[in-house]
C-alpha cells in the first residue's frame, strides 16, 4: 500500500516537473526581445546638407528665441530641429540679430 503511493507520488511530481519546465520554457522564448537592426543609409533622397554634422565654427539659434548657440553647447541640442535657425558663423548670427547665449563660451 506504500508502495503504491510512493509511485503514484513520485509519477504525479515528475509529471507535474515535465510540464513546468515545458511552460516556463515556451514563455522564456515570449520574453526575449528581438535582436536590434542597424543600417546604414548610404542614399536618402531625402538628404540635406543641413542633416550633415556642422563643422566646427557653425552655430544655430531657435526660431523663438533671441539667442545662438555654437554647436557643442548644451542649449543647441535642446532646440527642436523644426526651429533651429543655421548660421555659417557668430558674425552672421550676429547681424541677424541674434546674441550669444550666457552657457555658450
Amino acid at each position: 500500500m506504500k508502495k503504491d503511493l510512493y509511485i503514484t507520488l513520485i509519477f504525479s511530481l515528475s509529471l507535474l516537473t515535465v510540464f513546468s519546465l515545458g511552460y516556463f520554457s515556451a514563455n522564456l522564448v515570449k520574453l526575449q526581445k528581438p535582436p536590434l537592426v542597424i543600417e546604414k543609409i548610404t542614399n536618402d533622397s531625402n538628404y540635406t546638407q543641413e542633416n550633415e554634422i556642422m563643422q566646427e565654427g557653425e552655430v544655430v539659434a531657435s526660431a523663438n528665441s533671441d539667442k545662438y548657440h555654437y554647436l557643442s553647447c548644451p542649449g543647441a541640442k535642446r532646440i527642436k530641429e523644426e526651429n533651429k535657425i543655421y548660421f555659417k558663423d557668430a558674425e552672421e548670427a550676429l547681424r541677424a540679430g541674434f546674441v550669444l547665449a550666457g552657457n555658450c563660451k
